[in-house]
C-alpha cells in the first residue's frame, strides 16, 4: 500500500500517516510551544 504524501511547502512532503494536526503558527498556544522548544 503506497503512502499518501501531503505537500507542506518548499518542496517538502510528509506521510499522511504521521500527520497529527494543523495549527496556525500565530496562535498563543503554538507560540508558547515554539518558545519552549527553543
Amino acid at each position: 500500500m503506497p503512502a499518501e504524501l501531503i505537500h507542506i511547502g518548499f518542496g517538502n512532503y510528509i506521510s499522511a500517516n504521521h500527520m497529527i494536526g494543523v495549527a496556525s503558527p500565530n496562535s498563543a498556544p503554538i507560540k508558547r510551544l515554539i518558545h519552549e522548544g527553543r
